[in-house]
């Protein structure tokens, strides 16, 4: 489903920054592989780069108070996701980056 690879291109533009870099500037090399409609390509396309650079280190400041830690290409940290509590949808925070 598309859908969940948009997900997955917002979540892992959000925890690295080097994807990030890619999703910005070379946006078919950070796609490749994934399946998303026209629909979904053109919101991609559309995002704007301040307000995305914001809210992920906003979401990273969040996440650090709230003893996780980013996995980076430049760290040996890890990731460690607990399960969202139930009824809530952990991807609520993509509609931010979206005007």
């Amino acid at each position: 489903m598309s859908e969940d690879h948009v997900k997955q291109i917002i979540a892992n533009a959000v925890i690295n920054t080097e994807y990030r870099e890619l999703l910005f500037n070379d946006l078919d090399a950070a796609l490749e592989g994934f399946t998303l409609t026209g629909e979904e390509r053109s919101a991609l396309m559309a995002l704007d780069r301040e307000k995305f650079d914001a809210t992920a280190a906003e979401m990273e400041d969040r996440i650090s108070r709230a003893g996780f830690s980013f996995v980076t290409p430049k760290t040996s940290k890890f990731f460690q996701p607990q399960p969202e509590p139930p009824g809530r949808d952990s991807f609520d925070f993509l509609g931010s980056f979206f005007d």
